[in-house]
Parts: structure tokens; C-alpha cells; sequence
């Protein structure tokens, strides 16, 4: 079994098959190849948030629990509440006990593109109920991206992969994190360098959002691709990653197998912006 570290000072990795080599990097993180069992619900508040869950739903990802009103979730491990700003207005206090009651509470909420995300009183006061909270301008790609970024969140702790994640180090890096921003780029299969060049557009898609993700601290990085997919294009995806960070920024990579899959993608959260 493979193991990846990941430190989180220069997001250098290190692929090694020896546990015992774990207790040689007491600073690094280590990432395992292995499962776990957790529940993980989605709801979506008001028309647009019904509307975005409900494609969400059809396109169907292991291990996400759908509900349709927020009575319904007694407890969760991990809730991803999709919204537009205007229909999450006055609802936070509803919210409160369900998402006080979570480990790891997500947002995703449509916003207006010329508003300023480290600064708006309304963003700013839902950081203060979930761990991230991810603007969604209005634009088809990046309603796009929260179908990847969902997926990418969930099944990196639900399924197996080339190099899988557990819930405790995507809590790592999103945890308390403030605001976030997700892409998401692909390339065609037959690409040589298909890892680089869909990362590349999953960077360029981030820059797009308004958000300064230069400041990010932390971000976590999905690639999904098919049986064929090696060792060497998930670290081509994390180099070309850490080029754009600076130094204090941590980094937790993962990867999905999909043997239906018929392009290669690569999702990236940014979190800690503001």
C-alpha cells in the first residue's frame, strides 16, 4: 500500500510503501489508502439550491445522502448545504443546531460577480455557522464546478482510488477555513500530459472566480481518471499545483477511479482566501 506525505510548509510529497517511514516525518501529514464509513448529507435551500442538488442527484455520487428539508438530518459527519445568497438571508439561525451538530459544515452559495467575497457583511457572517464557505458566481462553468468539487469531497473519503484520503485530512484542509473557491479543468484521455493540462485549466478556471487564491492556506485537489491512470500524473497534477502557492500553504491530493469516466478531471477547493 502506498502512502503519500504531504508537508504542509513546502507541499513537497514523498511516495513510500513503509509505514514504519511515518514515524520519521512527524511534521508531515500522512495521507491513507484506505476508506471509511461516514455520513455525509446534501441539501439544497430554495429554487436554486433544489435545482443544483437535483442535477447533483441524477448524476449520482457514491456515498452522498440526499434530503430534502433540513428536519430531516439529525446528524451528519459531513453537510454540504448549496444556496443562493439571496435564499440563505434570515435562514441562519434555522440552520444553527443542524450544522452546530456536524463535524465539517460546506456552503455553496450563488452570489453576485462584482461583490467583494473577503468583505460582504452577509459572507462574513455565515462563516461564522460553516467550516468553508464557497461563492458560486453566476455563470454556467462554475455551477459546473460544484458538481466536481461535491463529488471530489465525497467520494475521496467514501471510495478506493490510486491514492485515496480519509475524512481526517480533508477536514485538514477545510476546516475553519473562512471562504473557499472551487474548478475544476479536464482533458481528453488521449493526451500524454492529460494530468498537467487539466490542472493548468482547473487553475486558470480558479484565478476566473474573483477570488484571490494566491492567499489560499489550503487546497485540495481531485483527479479522476480512468484504469489506466499512474503514479506519475498524480504528481504531474500536484507539481504543477505547488507552483502557484506560496510557501505556507498546505496541499492534500487524491485520486477516483472511474473506469466510465471519458475525460480526465481535476477539481480543486481553494481554501482560506480572506
Amino acid at each position: 500500500m502506498f502512502e503519500m506525505i504531504v508537508n504542509p510548509t513546502s507541499g513537497e510529497s514523498i511516495m513510500t510503501n513503509d509505514i514504519d517511514e511515518q514515524e520519521t516525518y512527524d511534521d508531515f501529514v500522512i495521507i491513507d489508502n484506505y476508506t471509511q464509513e461516514a455520513i455525509i448529507s446534501i441539501i439544497g435551500l430554495g429554487e436554486y439550491g433544489k435545482k443544483i442538488v437535483g442535477q447533483i442527484k441524477s448524476n449520482k455520487i457514491e456515498g452522498l445522502g440526499y434530503k430534502e428539508s433540513i428536519d430531516e438530518i439529525e446528524t451528519s459527519d459531513m453537510l454540504l448545504l448549496v444556496a443562493s445568497l439571496d435564499e440563505m438571508n434570515g435562514r441562519l439561525e434555522e440552520i444553527y443546531d443542524v450544522v452546530n451538530n456536524t463535524n465539517l459544515s460546506y456552503l455553496y452559495v450563488r452570489t453576485d460577480t462584482n461583490i467583494d467575497y473577503c468583505s460582504n457583511e452577509y459572507l462574513l457572517e455565515m462563516q461564522k455557522y460553516f467550516d468553508l464557505v464557497i461563492p458560486i458566481p453566476q455563470t454556467p462553468i462554475t455551477e459546473e464546478s460544484i458538481y466536481w468539487s461535491i463529488r471530489g469531497i465525497v467520494e475521496l473519503v467514501t471510495t478506493n482510488g490510486l491514492i485515496c484520503i480519509d475524512f481526517a485530512d480533508v477536514s485538514y484542509v477545510t476546516k475553519g477555513m473562512a471562504i473557499g473557491a472551487t474548478a475544476y479543468g479536464s482533458a481528453n484521455q488521449s493526451v500524454d500530459d492529460r494530468a498537467t493540462v487539466a490542472t493548468e485549466q482547473a487553475l486558470r478556471s480558479l484565478y476566473s472566480t474573483g477570488i484571490n487564491v494566491i492567499k489560499a492556506k489550503g487546497f485540495l485537489v481531485t483527479i479522476f481518471g480512468g484504469m489506466d491512470m499512474s503514479i506519475g500524473e498524480f504528481d504531474d497534477a500536484g507539481t504543477a499545483v505547488r507552483e502557484v502557492l506560496h510557501d505556507d500553504a498546505s496541499v492534500v491530493v487524491g485520486t477516483i477511479i472511474d473506469p466510465d469516466i471519458d475525460r480526465f478531471y481535476v477539481a480543486i477547493t481553494a481554501t482560506g482566501v480572506c
